[in-house]
């Protein structure tokens, strides 16, 4: 990718102010989407930080473009990919009606401009492995558990919100986002011994485990899958039993206290309110009653004519939606375009939908808001890129490194709107980029 580099243009230098990396990262893990909202000019600073990937993003690909045969084999591979995905989209555009200057189309499909910090993480010298780098996140992520479970005041609040637009605390997508990309630069420390690191990193995440369950349970489910992935590399190494027995009497013993002290919380975190679920889930007809009476009545999963429900409420939210753009996006012939990116996903146009404070209009899964927004043809596209990065980390030695962080992400956003957001998604291909191109 020599011939790619944005030293060419002097663009390199944004990149290696590596104090002003290592403040920003800080304030993105300290304050999460409040950050994103914070007001410059007029903008918010995540649609600034989405516009500056858009803008490397297009670099990128066309540099890649002009020089498609010094490329090497998975760079012409990404090249063709990330231009269909980009033909498909102005395809859309301009079919659906659009209007100069009209921003939300770029609001909508911020999935295809992220990918400019894929290109970031290839290019980007930066290391997060210096031993200061790696206590200052470990002392930001225990600030992250302390304020998450206890909060601040609403005088502190009041505080943030006059320079940005809203005031949220840490999402359990959040941490686990977080803790992944803290994980990955200790892991490639040369400070310290691998079985400490390994250790040392299994007594974090089970310290960590009990607050992210008690925020959401579709996180946990990627969170306690890195956990395995942690052990399954520890074990790797064979420890002798007696460190083995430590480990996981020190593992019990942590998770209880934390589970202790996370059960001291006096915020109300539920993912959805229960009035939200009820509403939106009530309003389908079913052959035998409207709605449990009793979340007991039915099993997790269940089938009532041809819909499928859930006796979990955050659970059946979600699949009612999904649902809902299937079944209209099917009825519509728009199987391989989708809706486009010109107005609000139908599923979502109900105000029971759309959060407490009126402007949630996300599908909660990446792969459906990819197929609402895009239709089969990009949900294929994006597919194939995790493909080629899984090809690509095996022929390369790092199919590890890849699935540690690709794996929970992935199956966090399965239940989440993380990759609608700006900050999440960035740190998400930021981490992959550097997966691709660091030495082992």
């Amino acid at each position: 990718m020599e011939n790619l580099k944005l030293s060419n243009l002097n663009f390199s230098n944004i990149f290696k102010f590596e104090k002003l990396i290592l403040l920003i990262i800080v304030t993105v893990f300290l304050l999460g989407r409040v950050s994103m909202g914070l007001y410059i000019f007029n903008f918010r600073l995540g649609e600034l930080v989405i516009g500056f990937s858009a803008l490397i993003f297009l670099f990128f690909l066309i540099r890649s473009i002009l020089n498609f045969k010094t490329l090497t084999k998975f760079e012409k591979i990404c090249a063709v990919l990330f231009s269909l995905i980009l033909i498909h989209f102005l395809y859309l555009l301009l079919t659906n009606g659009y209007k100069a200057f009209e921003l939300y189309p770029f609001k909508a499909s911020s999935y295809i401009w992220v990918l400019g910090f894929f290109y970031i993480g290839m290019v980007s010298k930066y290391n997060f492995s210096s031993k200061a780098s790696i206590l200052l996140i470990f002392f930001v992520l225990l600030i992250d558990y302390y304020s998450s479970i206890f909060g601040i005041t609403d005088a502190q609040q009041e505080i943030f919100l006059n320079y940005t637009d809203k005031f949220d605390y840490l999402k359990a997508s959040d941490l686990l986002i977080f803790f992944i990309f803290f994980s990955y630069y200790v892991l490639r420390s040369v400070d310290y011994k691998k079985n400490f690191i390994n250790q040392f990193l299994i007594l974090f995440s089970i310290f960590y485990l009990p607050l992210i369950m008690h925020k959401s349970r579709g996180a946990s489910i990627g969170f306690i899958l890195f956990i395995f992935l942690l052990l399954s590399d520890y074990l790797k190494s064979k420890p002798d039993k007696k460190t083995n027995l430590i480990i996981f009497s020190l593992s019990a013993s942590v998770f209880i206290i934390s589970a202790f002290i996370v059960s001291k919380s006096p915020l109300d975190i539920e993912e959805i309110p229960k009035k939200v679920v009820y509403v939106s889930t009530g309003r389908y007809d079913k052959p035998k009653q409207n709605k449990p009476q009793i979340y007991d009545d039915y099993p997790v999963l269940y089938l009532e004519g041809t819909r499928l429900f859930s006796s979990d409420g955050n659970l059946d939210w979600r699949l009612q939606i999904w649902q809902d753009v299937f079944s209209d996006i099917s009825s519509k012939n728009l199987i391989f375009t989708g809706y486009g990116y010109n107005y609000k996903i139908p599923a979502m146009e109900e105000d029971y939908r759309s959060g407490n404070d009126g402007t949630n209009e996300n599908v909660h899964n990446f792969f459906v808001n990819i197929y609402a927004r895009g239709g089969l043809i990009h949900l294929l596209l994006y597919i194939a890129f995790f493909v080629v990065l899984v090809n690509k980390a095996k022929s390369t030695n790092k199919l590890k490194s890849l699935i540690m962080v690709m794996l929970p992400v992935i199956i966090t956003s399965f239940f989440d709107a993380s990759m609608e957001n700006a900050h999440f998604p960035i740190i998400f291909y930021y981490l992959l980029g550097k997966i691709v191109k660091e030495k082992n």
